[in-house]
């Protein structure tokens, strides 16, 4: 009788833990919204992300020139340098 209800019990235990649940993907698709053209017709126009102001990218190179430390900025946003060589 206790190896029957033990087998019963693992049996049960083994369906619960082994039912598999649905999994749902993101829906990553722009939203799109209906506007009527000059002509009449209806079309689809697909709403662009807004653009937003980002920080300016600088990298900072390092340099010994006649036994002293300098420093110069470069801008990687714009291609260009920044300052000239600094002395730090």
């Amino acid at each position: 009788m206790k190896i029957k209800n033990f087998i019963i019990c693992m049996l049960v235990t083994i369906c619960v833990f082994s039912i598999v649940t649905p999994a749902f993907a993101v829906n990553n698709e722009r939203p799109k919204s209906i506007v009527s053209s000059s002509s009449g017709d209806l079309c689809c126009k697909e709403h662009t992300p807004r653009v937003g102001t980002r920080a300016e990218e600088l990298y900072y190179y390092y340099r010994i020139y006649n036994g002293r430390a300098q420093y110069r900025i470069w801008s990687c946003t714009f291609a260009k340098w920044k300052t000239d060589w600094i002395y730090c």
